[in-house]
């Protein structure tokens, strides 16, 4: 962990230095005092490490990110994104908002290098900005990267693994708490609080499992369950068939073999030889997913295993 963070910390104070804390003369002018501040601090947070460093200079203009984005290409002139997306360009390799790049700031360590040692530990970055008052850029990272405590759940003919630290509780689905919201997603309301809910069956592009042939769909829909959990600073829904229980997993990498998949932050093999994916709950927090119009993943359709409810069949007790 220390090899990675090294170089991300190093380059983000640097950068606060030279590209976030203005010159005396206009801090004095905003009002502020002639010396600027630069914050760096860590703690933990769900069962997670979390490393944040702030600076109080001039912040990041959203329509400058936007504009230099539209200039490379990344994005169409039309292109409708909100302030928090527009701020993640910043992590695109290559990506910069100023005109010239000083020593002070780094050279050849970009913001998406920042984000590549992140993801290397299963870890998640995010930026927040308010142009005149500052920056802060939030990284999160698992406690341990080779053991976790998880909660299996069943998800259509596959079996998941929730990290058991950002489980806050599971609750059973009626069609009275779930509110749609035209195409902007769906919410359960759990004691006057509105959730976002995540449809995992959808997510991982999966087909409902056919196990109860006598029971109608409305039956099955009936038996689905929201596991919510605390992603970052806000909380989602997870719909989940079934819950299997609780066990102790290794975490196995994707990338060495496969590729990232964002909203996963791993895979396990469980005791019948099954691979389980970990799923990400911070990462799947920070995606936007919970429109009926984003897109899905297509790569566990296939089960070698059998469906999860073979499974627990061959599993003794």
């Amino acid at each position: 962990m220390l090899e990675l963070l090294g170089d991300p910390l190093t380059h983000l104070i640097r950068n606060s230095a030279d590209h976030g804390i203005e010159a005396p003369a206009v801090r004095l002018t905003a009002g502020k005092a002639a010396e600027g501040l630069i914050t760096l601090r860590a703690f933990h947070r769900s069962g997670r490490i979390v490393i944040e460093g702030s600076d109080d200079g001039a912040g990041i203009d959203p329509e400058v990110v936007r504009r230099k984005a539209i200039e490379r290409g990344l994005i169409s002139p039309d292109a409708q994104m909100s302030n928090e997306q527009l701020l993640m360009m910043i992590f695109e390799p290559g990506f910069s908002t100023q005109e010239q790049v000083s020593d002070l700031s780094g050279r050849g360590v970009e913001m998406d290098v920042v984000k590549q040692n992140v993801q290397q530990m299963n870890g998640t970055v995010s930026l927040e900005s308010e142009k005149g008052r500052g920056t802060t850029v939030i990284i999160e990272l698992p406690l341990t990267l080779a053991i976790l405590e998880g909660l299996l759940v069943r998800v259509g003919n596959r079996t998941l693994v929730l990290p058991l630290l950002s489980v806050i509780e599971t609750v059973p689905l009626r069609d009275g708490q779930i509110v749609r919201l035209a195409e902007r997603g769906e919410v359960v309301v759990i004691r006057n609080e509105s959730i976002p809910l995540l449809r995992l069956l959808r997510f991982l592009g999966l087909t409902a499992e056919k196990t109860y042939g006598e029971n109608s769909a409305e039956e099955n829909n009936s038996r689905r369950l929201a596991v919510i959990v605390e992603a970052g600073r806000r909380k989602v829904g997870l719909v989940v068939d079934e819950l299997l229980g609780q066990q102790q997993v290794v975490v196995k990498s994707l990338e060495r073999n496969l590729r990232r998949i964002d909203g996963l932050m791993g895979a396990t093999i469980l005791g019948d030889g099954c691979v389980a994916p970990i799923v990400d709950v911070t990462g799947l927090g920070a995606l936007d997913l919970f429109s009926l119009q984003a897109p899905v993943i297509s790569q566990f359709r296939r089960d070698h295993c059998g469906s999860a409810a073979k499974r627990r069949q061959r599993q003794p007790g």
